[in-house]
């Protein structure tokens, strides 16, 4: 059994791959490519959003994918961000970033 310093060093490495990971995706789609704070805030939103949705508990489709509505995803980062911290993210960044940690969600599984 590894230990709590382990677990969390392993933890902090894996964030961190995650928002290496994002900032590809993004940089791939041709979107600003905003700092790894704002990527790792908007990771905790989308979290938060995924929690209080309960979107993750509905029922897989024959695949076992869960749809999961960007658009929905998109207005809660925009109503949170600004309240939270002050900025605004543009709904084509959210939707890369959302769809790049569920990608690399997938990947660690």
């Amino acid at each position: 059994m590894a230990s709590l310093d382990e677990e969390l060093l392993l933890d902090s490495q894996t964030d961190a791959e995650e928002v290496a990971y994002i900032r590809q995706k993004l940089s791939e789609a041709g979107l600003p490519l905003p700092d790894d704070d704002d990527i790792y805030y908007l990771i905790d939103l989308l979290a938060a959003y995924y929690a209080e949705s309960g979107i993750l508990e509905g029922t897989p489709d024959g695949e076992g994918y869960i749809d999961i509505p960007m658009d929905a995803v998109a207005e809660y980062v925009e109503r949170a961000a600004p309240r939270e911290i002050g900025k605004t993210f543009p709904p084509d960044l959210i939707a890369c970033v959302a769809e790049a940690d569920l990608e690399f969600a997938e990947r660690q599984e």
